[in-house]
């Protein structure tokens, strides 16, 4: 999975939306495409179980109906559901045994009734608490520990030390770490519930590091550096190099689609590798041309990114997609968002779900808000410039 980024603002697909009762309409001015977009929880919404409004909302995931972000206030941070026109409710909060008072959640993962989670836990000498991946099962309203500071390292009698990224699908967890801090973690840990198990290290294939990891079905994706490398390793721990010579970044793997920045924006699908869009392109409604693309968001055929411009002017900094074999403008800084001036926005790379998309924005007045459009069509995106 990848961090979030602050980017741009406003604009989404090229129909007309329907719209839902009670969804708040907003139009781009700039660009030629408009959608209806829905908010649903904004710095003037109150953290359940508080008289106090949200300051700050991260990593707005979203898997069929149910929509699940970080953040709260001060004294009140936690993770919290809601969905299109329903209530905002708490999913676990700090303040408790688990997770004790100024826990902070972030990175989130959600894969059906399941979403894993980091959490940044206050040290209190003599709890065993530590910093650490969860999983909360929403069905059941069960916490499960998957791996802290304290967890030993399978085969060893040491600790963790490092625990980086992680995804889950169908209840199984997959994370990278070890036991030391080298610049890159080593080894790639799985949990199907039952305990830790090493399934690969960057050894393994030659490599220093682990970059990116990702989980689609009962196959792991990992990238590596020195050399970059795309491999896959299937149930029975056979490890295929799928890509090589080059450095692929930003890992988002979907229904057996793969896309990751390696310089362009490359999808890998059958086998056949597709640059989408390379720095250099131009950028749409814009005399100006790519030069950062990354913070990759897939679902299925449908892909997002981040991309910046390359006289770095700030004004055609934006999240796009590809849609039809063309790249079209979603969101940009300064676009006019319900009366209000979009200073940028986040997207995790789990915001996209059949065919819709949630994500953060953030005013230029300090409020922020988050925000589902009406559902989107499904535009394949068209393999033009295969090697």
């Amino acid at each position: 999975m990848t961090s979030p980024r602050f980017l741009s603002l406003f604009t989404f697909f090229g129909i007309a939306a329907i719209l839902l009762i009670g969804a708040q309409t907003s139009e781009a001015q700039q660009h030629p495409f408009e959608i209806g977009l829905t908010r649903l929880v904004d710095t003037n919404t109150a953290v359940p179980g508080t008289f106090e409004p949200f300051n700050n909302f991260q990593d707005a995931v979203i898997d069929g109906d149910r929509i699940l972000f970080a953040g709260g206030v001060n004294n009140a941070n936690g993770i919290f559901s809601t969905t299109l026109g329903g209530p905002v409710e708490t999913v676990v909060q700090d303040g408790s045994l688990t997770f004790f008072q100024g826990t902070t959640f972030r990175d989130l993962s959600i894969s059906g009734d399941e979403v894993a989670f980091f959490a940044n836990i206050p040290f209190v000498p003599g709890s065993g608490l530590s910093n650490g991946i969860f999983v909360q099962d929403l069905a059941n309203n069960t916490t499960r520990l998957i791996v802290n500071g304290n967890s030993l390292v399978p085969g060893t009698n040491r600790d963790f030390d490092r625990i980086d990224e992680f995804a889950i699908s169908n209840g199984t967890v997959v994370f990278a770490g070890d036991d030391s801090l080298p610049p890159f973690p080593q080894d790639l840990f799985l949990d199907q519930g039952n305990g830790l198990e090493l399934i690969a290290s960057a050894s393994d294939v030659g490599a220093s590091g682990i970059i990116d990891v990702e989980i689609d079905g009962s196959n792991v994706f990992f990238t590596t550096i020195s050399p970059g490398g795309l491999f896959v390793v299937d149930p029975n721990g056979q490890i295929t190099n799928l890509v090589s010579g080059s450095q692929p970044d930003d890992l988002s793997v979907s229904d057996g689609n793969i896309a990751f920045d390696d310089g362009s924006l490359t999808t890998l699908v059958n086998g056949q590798l597709t640059d989408l869009v390379s720095g250099g392109d131009p950028i749409p409604e814009t005399n100006d041309t790519f030069a950062l693309l990354e913070d990759i968001a897939l679902d299925g055929e449908n892909i997002a990114f981040f991309g910046n411009d390359s006289f770095n002017t700030g004004n055609v900094d934006g999240l796009f997609a590809v849609i039809d074999g063309k790249v079209v403008t979603l969101l940009r800084e300064n676009d006019l968002l319900e009366g209000q001036l979009v200073d940028g926005f986040s997207i995790s790379s789990d915001a996209f779900s059949d065919d819709q998309i949630v994500f953060t924005v953030h005013f230029q007045d300090g409020s922020e808000a988050v925000f589902w459009p009406a559902s989107l069509p499904r535009f394949p995106y068209r393999r033009s410039s295969c090697r």
